[in-house]
């Protein structure tokens, strides 16, 4: 049954999206949520970077290497991808083959390279730049508090994780 009030009239509880008819634990819940809205974000990005013919990876790493305002190396990227996945030397290799990265060769040490991020590279992030104001938008009426009191709850389970 739909749900009538502040969520909307088509609001649908979790339960319901996956016909589940028992109320579910609170832990597994929360799990689920986060990972449905994972899938929800991505679908939301992946809209937006088709056009460019990137993956989110690909955007996160765009986005770390031109915040450096200087070459950086691949194990900064490596650091900081939020993907524990993402294989950053190919991901590395792709935005290189699509001229949005260039790899500069270290004098000192052949065997490091620098990472910069190119003209066309900068062109699509500045095109891209409305898909975090997409996001912005979700909370715009949202309860600050509430929104805060989320994020260190989730900086704290963050915390427990990473082991």
């Amino acid at each position: 049954m739909h749900k009538l009030g502040p969520k909307g009239p088509f609001f649908m509880s979790l339960e319901e999206k996956i016909k589940q008819s028992k109320p579910l634990k609170p832990e597994l819940k929360f799990v689920l949520q986060i990972w449905y809205l994972q899938s929800r974000f991505q679908h939301i990005q992946q809209k937006h970077f088709d056009k460019f013919g990137l993956t989110p990876q690909q955007y996160n790493a765009l986005r770390i290497i031109n915040g450096q305002k200087k070459p950086c190396t691949l194990k900064t990227v490596k650091e900081r991808l939020l993907d524990l996945n993402s294989d950053a030397s190919r991901l590395i290799d792709r935005l290189v083959k699509a001229g949005l990265v260039v790899r500069l060769n270290s004098t000192k040490d052949r065997r490091t390279c620098q990472l910069l991020i190119t003209d066309k590279g900068k062109k699509i992030l500045s095109e891209l730049s409305g898909v975090d104001q997409l996001f912005k938008n979700y909370f715009h009426n949202s309860d600050m508090k509430k929104l805060q009191d989320t994020i260190e709850f989730l900086d704290d389970l963050i915390g427990k994780m990473e082991v």
